[in-house]
């Protein structure tokens, strides 16, 4: 920085611009369900990339799932920490984990089960064709 002090600025400004141009980009539901890397086509979406590539920049990170890593085994321990520093945050992370885990017992039973019935189904066919 100390060598380049024009160029640090430069940099600056172009990414204050770079945030403000994203900042200006209107996106609300109906411009979410008209988002073309939602849909798959990758001809629609080579030709907005072509055409605007900042902005086909954005809307690809607005089609990508919302990721919460504070759940499970791979959970993020910094953002846990960071969110267990505020009491009432911390008590309402502590449920969410509680009913989280509830969840994954539930889903497990449940994909259990219907293994057990897959099983019986793929025995009483085997029946049938010895």
């Amino acid at each position: 920085m100390a060598q380049d002090a024009y160029g640090w600025l430069t940099k600056l400004q172009d990414e204050e611009a770079e945030r403000q141009s994203l900042g200006a980009i209107p996106y609300s539901e109906a411009e979410h369900k008209m988002n073309p890397f939602l849909h798959g086509n990758e001809t629609v979406i080579a030709e907005f990339t072509r055409r605007d590539p900042m902005t086909a920049a954005f809307y690809k990170t607005e089609s990508e799932p919302v990721s919460l890593p504070i759940f499970g085994a791979r959970r993020n321990l910094t953002v846990e920490g960071k969110l267990f520093r505020d009491p009432a945050t911390a008590s309402v992370l502590k449920v969410a984990q509680v009913i989280n885990r509830q969840w994954l017992d539930a889903d497990r039973a449940s994909a259990m089960e219907a293994r057990k019935a897959a099983e019986k189904e793929i025995e009483r066919l085997q029946s049938q064709i010895a």
